[in-house]
Formats: structure tokens, C-alpha cells, sequence
């Protein structure tokens, strides 16, 4: 059995193996964003704060795309690979990789400008945080491609089993990204820019460290100069797993920047408390989304291979692992949310806020494990349709929970309370249909089912 093959031998223990790396990657991945609101709160305004936080659901809304359509290419590299389709697999990487250098070109283009509008009209940013909301964006997009590629590699590589590489990648950003945010921001004193430019340019080394591990040490991936091409009906599949993938995303940043237009609506202050509180909100899904991943690539692998009795068992440890990684992080969230909170220089009102919101989460997280698990598993399989769908109703479901909540004596705490709406009724109908089983017949390779 090859070292990242996931189509035999202990489920658990590989599972665990891959899940770690994306565990610690995700967490570095988060540190660096913590860092930037640490250092932006701290050394320039809690405005500042808001407004870096307002101007990332932008960015997050474009990178959305970027990581539906590395996602859906994963899930058709690590089917072939399951399948040991592998002259097919250097063809998928070539095309995956120049379809994504186009895009993050034209989406830099556009997001330059389309920022001023949407911060004004879409989003509503108080004029306190304007300026810095506007400078912040304008300079996160210019490393735009970078993010892209970044992604792309990364679903490549995890699509073969090889998670312990990005996580190598992600510590190199990381501690990249936290020394250049000390320096431009508290030392040179480039305010939100410097913040931005430290994220750009920790990318950019990321993107080049990819290419030389992958050249050296994933030959099963590496295309041979001269052997670039772009296949037409290789794209075609891309888009149609990818395409349901990215307006998933789509939909869900969405939905994240229209519960920040609510959030806007309180003020700078109140923005500070929820910009802070859902910076540790992102450290509450790590255990879940490294599981997840793990449940994807290996759904992917096996499906490729045929065995859909592994896939099951697959999931339902993925399910137990999630859920006691959910259960850990809720707890330090009710014990330690105020203290998180106050790490970011709030004080006052935007502690309560934050605090409010972090105790919430800590019972809501209970449902996010049958949410992103059997999610990613039915993704994994190349069944992409259905879960963005159900999304799509869930996220609905929060939006104009939270809205009409905000309009009774709930009032601004319907910014979290929606949140839950959100994780039981998504979780809620990816379970139902994960019990039809009409997910198996998705494959994008097709190969006899064992």
C-alpha cells in the first residue's frame, strides 16, 4: 500500500494520520488572522478592528470561489487516484491549475473595481471604518492569484493523502505572515495596509515552497515542462463538480456578508466585539473541518477504488471524532470567551458582545459535525448538487431568521442566535438525504462497487 493510500487498511488510523496535519495547518492558517486582529486592535484603533474583519468577508467571498473549484478538482484527483488512473490525473493538475491562474487574475481585476461599491451599498460600512475597510481590501487583492494558487496546490496534494505537506507550507506562512505583521504594523506603522501586504507576500512564498516540494517529491503530480496543456473535457468535469462546490461557498459568504451588514448596523464597537469573537469562532471548527477533510479525500479515494462499505465506515468515524472535538471546543468557549475576547483590545460593550456570542457557539457547535461530515462525504463521492442546494435553504433559513429576529427584543443578538438556525437545519437535511443513498451513484469514475 503507497503511504497516502487510503483504500486499505485501519480506517481510523488513517483518518486520525491525515486529519492531524490539517489540524495543525488550519489552526497556523487561523493564528496569522488571529495575529492581524491582535496587532490591528492594538497598535491602531478598534475601528480598524471592525473594518479589517468587514473588508476580509469580501475577500472571503471571492477566495469562495477559488476553493469550490480546487475542492471539485480534488474530488476528481483523488477518485482517479483511488482508480490508479494516473496519466489522467497529470492532465486534471495542468488544467486545474491554468483554469485557476486565469480566474484569480480577472477576479483581482474585478474585486479592485468593484471594493468601493460594495463596501458602500452592500455592506454599509460606518464611515469611521471606511478608510480602513477600503485600504485593507484594495491591498488584500492584489495577492489575490497567490490565494488562489495556494489552494489549488493544496487540494491537489491532500487529494493524493499527503496533508502533512500543506501543513509544512502553512507553518512557513505563518510565522512569515506574524513577523511581517509586527513589522509593518508596530514598527513601521502602516496601519491596515501593512496588515494586508504581511498576508500577500506570506502567500506568495507558500505558493513558491508548493511548486519546488511537489517537483521534488510528488513526481505522480509533477507535469513535465512542455506537457502543459488545457483539456476541454477535463474543465468540463472540473466545472461541473466544481461549479455546485464554489456557489456553495458562494451562497455561505453571502450569507456571512449580509449577517455583517446586520452586524454593521450596531456600530463600530459592537463590530469590534463580533470581529473578535469570530476570530476564535474559526478556531472552534478546526477539529471539524480537519476531520471532514479526511472523510473527503478518503470517500474520494475509495469511491475510486469501488468500496462504498469503507465509505460508510469512514464517516461514522469521522462523526465520533468531530463531535469530541466540538464538545472540547465549546467548553473552552464558556470557560475562557471573555478572556479571548479582551486579547484584542476591546473593552466595555464589545466585550459583552463578544463574550455573548462565544457562549452561544459553544452549544451550537453540537450540530456542526453531521453537518460538515456528511457533507464533505456525499462532496467527496461526487455527489455536489444536492449539498449545495440544502445550503442554500439553510442559509436562507439564517439570513431571515437573524433579520427578523433583530427586528423583536432580540435585537443584536440575533448576529449569533441565527447561527444556530443555520447548523440544525443544515445538518438536519444532509442526514436525510445521506439516508436515500442515491449520493453512490455520483462517481466521476466509474469503476465496479465492492
Amino acid at each position: 500500500m503507497a503511504k497516502n493510500d487510503m483504500t486499505s487498511g485501519r480506517i481510523w488510523e488513517q483518518i486520525v494520520r491525515f486529519a492531524l496535519p490539517i489540524m495543525g495547518g488550519i489552526f497556523l492558517q487561523m493564528l496569522y488572522s488571529t495575529v492581524d486582529g491582535i496587532v490591528v486592535g492594538n497598535f491602531v484603533s478598534e475601528a480598524a478592528l471592525g473594518a479589517v474583519n468587514t473588508a476580509g468577508t469580501f475577500g472571503n467571498l471571492l477566495l469562495a470561489v477559488a476553493n469550490g473549484l480546487s475542492g471539485g478538482g480534488s474530488v476528481y484527483i483523488a477518485q482517479l487516484y483511488g482508480a490508479r488512473e494516473r496519466r489522467q490525473m497529470k492532465c486534471a493538475v495542468s488544467t486545474m491549475l491554468l483554469l485557476m491562474i486565469g480566474l484569480g487574475l480577472a477576479f483581482t481585476a474585478a474585486g479592485e473595481l468593484a471594493a468601493g461599491g460594495v463596501l458602500t451599498h452592500i455592506l454599509a460600512v460606518p464611515e469611521d471604518a471606511y478608510g480602513y475597510a477600503l485600504f485593507y481590501l484594495r491591498v488584500f487583492l492584489m495577492g489575490l492569484t497567490f490565494q488562489f494558487l495556494y489552494n489549488t496546490f493544496a487540494a491537489i496534494l491532500r487529494a493524493v493523502g499527503d496533508s502533512a505537506a500543506t501543513m509544512l507550507f502553512l507553518i512557513l506562512s505563518s510565522v512569515v505572515n506574524i513577523v511581517l505583521d509586527l513589522v509593518f504594523v508596530a514598527v513601521f506603522h502602516w496601519g491596515v495596509a501593512g496588515a494586508a501586504a504581511a498576508t500577500v507576500i506570506a502567500q506568495a512564498l507558500s505558493v513558491l515552497a508548493c511548486m519546488l516540494y511537489i517537483r521534488k517529491k510528488q513526481p505522480l503530480l509533477t507535469v513535465p515542462q512542455g506537457e502543459w496543456l488545457f483539456d476541454r473535457s477535463i474543465c468540463v468535469v472540473l466545472l461541473k463538480t466544481g461549479l455546485p462546490m464554489s456557489f456553495q461557498n458562494v451562497i455561505s459568504n453571502m450569507g456571512t456578508l449580509s449577517i455583517q451588514r446586520l452586524t454593521n448596523r450596531y456600530g463600530s464597537t459592537f463590530m469590534a466585539g463580533v470581529a473578535a469573537a469570530g476570530k476564535f469562532d474559526m478556531y472552534a471548527s478546526v477539529p471539524i473541518m480537519s476531520f471532514s477533510q479526511a472523510v473527503f479525500v478518503f470517500t474520494g479515494q475509495n469511491v475510486g477504488a469501488g468500496d462504498y462499505g469503507r465509505v460508510r465506515r469512514g464517516c461514522l468515524c469521522g462523526l465520533a471524532m468531530s463531535f469530541a472535538g466540538a464538545i472540547v471546543m465549546g467548553t473552552c468557549f464558556w470557560f475562557l470567551g471573555e478572556g479571548f475576547v479582551r486579547m484584542f483590545g476591546c473593552e466595555g460593550a464589545a466585550v459583552e458582545a463578544g463574550t455573548q456570542y462565544l457562549h452561544f457557539l459553544a452549544f451550537a457547535l453540537l450540530f456542526a459535525p453531521a453537518l460538515f461530515v456528511t457533507r464533505s462525504m456525499m462532496q467527496g463521492a461526487g455527489d455536489v448538487f444536492a449539498p449545495t442546494v440544502i445550503t442554500f435553504i439553510a442559509l436562507g433559513l439564517r439570513v431571515f431568521s437573524a433579520y427578523a429576529m433583530a427586528a423583536t427584543s432580540i435585537g443584536q443578538r440575533a448576529v449569533w442566535y441565527s447561527i444556530g438556525v443555520d447548523f440544525s437545519s443544515c445538518s438536519i437535511m444532509l442526514v436525510s438525504w445521506l439516508m436515500t443513498g442515491r449520493w453512490k451513484r455520483k462517481a466521476l469514475v466509474k469503476k465496479e462497487a465492492s
